[in-house]
């Protein structure tokens, strides 16, 4: 037990009046203690016993009598060295506590006992005040944690990370700030496959080890999904890049799953604040340094400079041009055979989009479709060679289909289907005669939604292709989900066939799995006589799906009136 020590209740005011108490907790003690009696004291723990018989903090007082006296709520009692003493006693409610007053003299009056009982009533509901007003201050403090910090790892979360970069960018301020942005690789098909359980069990490890390589005073904090950062002060560049290989080892590092152990990489875009560089743009900065290193072949590291910096520049400067190009109608469609191999005999077409710019001539989509993706133009550019695929079936009635490539964003659209259809009927076109190819990455980016999609547009009666297939996502559980026609192996394994033994093995894995899966391949980028060549070879007698071919070998894009004989007059596409 310990006992109380009589104060003002002012005191009690003022101790919750402090700059860093909430304001309206302070105004609730203000509004309670008014219905106090400013007379009677308030209550604050002490070390020891004290009692009222002017016993020193230095003196020796009877603690124990004391004690044993107020548990007997008696008038009277005796205490060694002193003799007989009278007591006033009060049990305070609530907090297992009692106060005790004591005096040799006089007897205190009903009065006095009565007045030290409304003291120890006003002690009580002291207690509870000051505990109720504890629970609300951790509560403030857990909500303002919340509000700083991500929920699932507890680090600092987009909020804090930028009000700690303009800090940390203050012009004031004479430090480098670095920014290392950490992306993991695949993650969402860890996500897919192995759940999301563990997909946050995955960030919540990724977490900890970023903190056990970063240096004393970095920060680490995570943006949203998969994506963390750690800023640095001070750093010079070879630093931050030995400092993104020990983040990625320590990642790289096998997590535990079931009974089998998962391992994940991840690619680290590295960028160092300029003069005047707002906390947003550092850490765009890195971001498009990360994407440049997940171009190149994830796991990778990348550092930000004068030439993303241009070509980002560059990407804006496109943009506003494509807004000109999409009013005006610069865009044109152009055709690419699509051939069986080894016969070269041509059974489809691929629609290809190109710029037809005022000045600089026909520009290939590669050099402005990742700007038409920022823009939002995409969507709007992959209709126009829909449309134009529909308007060379109509107007050239060609026996062999014509494919169409979609970007992520017009594959998600979910008014693609309705218009397709609306398309379709307008042109009077048989959707049989048409096919849509979607790359790996739009389709396992939600892979519910995808499936739905896929098959919403094969119930029109339209073929659909996987894009670039084996570039990284590619799975038989994926393959199983996706309802699809064929698949097209992508250029980079059909440049080095036949003479790297790694993308020979690849395409005859690919041929493997499509022929149980009764899936049609499509080689991309075929460019000499000996690939076809490998590639047949490669077809085993086994092999019974149709093996077809597409590239400069069979021939370049070319507008469709070159290629074809209308069958009647239709609008220029």
């Amino acid at each position: 037990m310990s006992t109380w020590a009589l104060i003002s209740l002012t005191e009690v005011i003022a101790a919750v009046s402090r700059p860093d108490v909430e304001p309206d907790i302070a105004d609730t003690v203000r509004r309670v203690s008014e219905t106090l009696d400013a007379e009677v004291a308030a209550v604050i723990s002490e070390t020891g016993v004290r009692s009222a018989l002017g016993f020193g903090s230095t003196e020796n007082c009877p603690v124990k009598e004391l004690l044993v006296l107020a548990e007997s709520n008696s008038p009277a009692g005796h205490l060694s060295g002193i003799g007989p003493v009278h007591l006033a006693t009060a049990h305070i409610e609530g907090s297992g506590m009692s106060l005790l007053l004591a005096r040799t003299e006089e007897r205190f009056s009903p009065d006095e006992v009565a007045f030290v009982r409304a003291v120890g009533r006003v002690l009580g509901l002291s207690a509870k005040m000051r505990e109720a007003l504890e629970a609300e201050r951790i509560a403030v403090d857990r909500e303002r944690h919340l509000a700083q910090h991500d929920a699932l790892t507890g680090l600092p979360n987009r909020t804090t990370i930028e009000r700690t970069l303009t800090t940390k960018l203050h012009p004031s301020r004479t430090q480098t700030v670095t920014a290392l942005f950490v992306d993991l690789d695949n993650f969402k098909l860890t996500n897919d496959t192995l759940g999301h359980a563990f997909g946050d069990e995955v960030l919540m490890v990724v977490g900890n080890r970023l903190g056990s390589v970063v240096r004393r005073g970095d920060t680490i904090g995570r943006l949203s999904g998969d994506e963390f950062v750690v800023i640095c002060t001070d750093i010079a560049e070879r630093a931050a890049q030995n400092l993104a290989a020990r983040i990625q080892e320590a990642i790289s590092q096998p997590i535990r799953h079931g009974h089998s152990d998962h391992v994940i990489s991840a690619s680290v875009g590295i960028a160092t604040a300029r003069p005047g560089d707002s906390p947003e743009q550092l850490v765009s900065n890195a971001d498009l340094a990360m994407y440049r290193a997940k171009q190149r072949g994830r796991a990778r590291i990348d550092v930000f400079d004068a030439a993303l910096r241009a070509d980002l520049e560059n990407r804006v400067s496109i943009g506003q041009e494509l807004r000109r190009a999409t009013r005006n109608g610069e865009f044109v469609a152009y055709l690419q055979p699509v051939v069986t191999l080894p016969e070269g005999e041509v059974v489809s077409y691929e629609a290809l989009v190109r710029w037809a710019h005022p000045s600089r001539g026909i520009v290939s989509p590669a050099e402005f479709i990742p700007a038409a993706e920022d823009s939002g133009l995409v969507i709007s550019i992959d209709r126009f060679v829909i449309e134009s695929a529909i308007k060379i079936q109509a107007g050239f009635g060609s026996p062999r289909p014509v494919a169409v490539n979609l970007s992520a964003r017009t594959f998600a659209d979910q008014s693609l289907v309705p218009w397709l259809r609306e398309k379709l009927i307008e042109y009077g076109v048989s959707p049989s005669s048409l096919a849509v190819e979607v790359t790996e990455t739009a389709l396992i980016e939600r892979v519910e939604a995808a499936a739905a999609q896929l098959e919403a547009i094969r119930e029109l009666g339209m073929k659909v292709m996987i894009d670039d297939f084996g570039t990284g996502y590619s799975s038989l559980s994926h393959l199983q989900v996706f309802d699809v026609d064929g698949v097209k192996i992508d250029r980079s394994f059909v440049a080095s066939v036949g003479e790297d033994a790694r993308s020979s093995a690849i395409v005859t894995a690919v041929l493997h799995m499509a022929n149980a899966l009764d899936l049609v391949v499509v080689a991309e980028g075929v460019e000499s006589d000996a690939q076809v060549q490998t590639l047949s070879e490669l077809r085993s007698n086994k092999i019974t799906v149709p093996l077809l071919g597409q590239g400069y070998l069979f021939g370049k894009p070319q507008p469709a009136i070159q290629i074809l004989v209308p069958r009647r007059e239709v609008a220029a596409v």
